[in-house]
């Protein structure tokens, strides 16, 4: 295949090196209180309540 053509098959990591559940929900929150502590406006707001909702579904 062609370097510059993507692939219709999204690039998965191999099984075993997919992080567990709590390590993502730490990467969610973790950059959630980044976003509230720099947040400028409302939308950045609703940005981090975006990432603290993905981490309670995770």
């Amino acid at each position: 295949m062609h370097p510059q053509i993507p692939s219709l098959l999204p690039n998965r990591p191999l099984r075993g090196h997919l992080p567990s559940r709590d390590q993502r929900r730490a990467r969610l929150l973790d950059k959630a209180s980044q976003l509230r502590r720099q947040a400028r406006n409302g939308s950045d707001l609703w940005l981090a309540e975006q990432y603290e909702i993905a981490a309670a579904l995770v």
